[in-house]
């Protein structure tokens, strides 16, 4: 009887010893699990955060810096900036007629609503330049919207157009679509 009661002090004992160690054992586990995942998620944000910031791009010896996309890309931010001579021409149209409401609702049609429903993947191939410049062409013409809605001058209005149309020779000269 005695050897059984040993056997069961001593399954009892060896079962108290391990239960903490165990346990310890599995938080190390978890802990270093923890860890990596943590370090996993900085460095893909660190890389993401690195391809947002520049872009898809790749130099040009002696030329614009190229942004590399998809051909149904290219012809998407192609489009956008067709858009933009568009509206740019039928607020020239507008204030020629004197007409703020035409002048309105040309520049509306490249604001930043025009903007909203961009591809995300097609915004991170961009670099952090183009698309800082593209913005605040976006910004701008709903602030000429606003102008004319406002009533402001001709004068004020055609200024403001001016200064916009300085960031899109900017983003020209710097930038080149190629396609992949």
């Amino acid at each position: 009887m005695h050897s059984s009661v040993t056997f069961l002090t001593d399954t009892a004992a060896l079962a108290a010893y391990d239960a903490p160690h165990s346990t310890q054992g599995l938080k190390m586990k978890t802990n270093k699990f923890a860890i990596f995942a943590v370090v996993l998620w900085v460095v893909s944000a660190l890389v993401f955060g690195w391809f947002f910031v520049k872009g898809n791009t790749t130099a040009i010896e002696g030329q614009r810096d190229a942004i590399v996309l998809q051909p149904a890309e290219r012809e998407l931010v192609l489009l956008e900036m067709r858009g933009l001579l568009i509206s740019t021409q039928g607020i020239l149209a507008g204030l020629d007629k004197k007409d703020m409401a035409q002048v309105a609702q040309a520049a509306r049609a490249s604001g930043m609503a025009s903007a909203a429903d961009v591809n995300p993947v097609l915004m991170a191939k961009l670099p952090m330049s183009f698309k800082e410049l593209g913005m605040s062409v976006h910004h701008a013409m709903d602030e000429i919207a606003q102008d004319a809605e406002a009533g402001r001058s001709s004068a004020d209005i055609l200024n403001k157009l001016s200064n916009t149309l300085t960031s899109c020779v900017a983003c020209h000269a710097a930038w080149q679509l190629k396609s992949e």
